[in-house]
């Protein structure tokens, strides 16, 4: 029987997600407790990640207290939120995924300033974006702290 491509993606998203599930099956009863990052089940890596998911949560956290920008005019800039929240998260699931299903088995992991300027340039915003990664106050960040495991970033 020959497999079109079609079914072999649908399969390999089949397998994707059953390490997914599997992955979430693991940390969900640490991040349940009162102090996840105490939990006597996980692993190191485990707990690494724990901190991450706990950063992430506060990040959140911060993005709501966040004032909404009031001024439209020339010059004004404006915080590029679900941007830098999606460069966060790319950061953390990249980290979960098996090599097994990376090609080259290799992980990319960006500094969130390294990627707004990138994408500015892509999008010809020029040097001026109207957009800047904010201060959140949270450490602990893949792609936002100055010193993570995965990457680190300038502020």
């Amino acid at each position: 029987m020959l497999l079109n491509h079609h079914t072999l993606l649908v399969v390999l998203l089949a397998l994707m997600c059953g390490a997914a599930v599997a992955h979430m099956n693991e940390l969900e009863p640490c991040l349940a407790l009162q102090e996840p990052i105490n939990c006597t089940t996980a692993t190191e890596t485990m707990k690494q990640e724990i901190s991450d998911v706990l950063a992430f949560k506060e990040m959140l956290s911060a993005v709501e207290r966040l004032p909404v920008p009031k001024t439209t005019g020339p010059g004004t800039k404006h915080p590029a939120v679900a941007f830098t929240v999606l460069v966060t998260l790319h950061n953390m699931v990249t980290e979960t995924i098996s090599p097994k299903f990376m090609e080259g088995s290799r992980r990319k992991y960006v500094c969130a300033t390294d990627a707004l300027r990138e994408v500015s340039k892509q999008l010809a915003w020029g040097a001026e974006s109207k957009l800047f990664i904010p201060d959140l106050g949270v450490d602990g960040l893949p792609g936002l702290s100055e010193s993570h495991r995965l990457v680190s970033c300038s502020v």
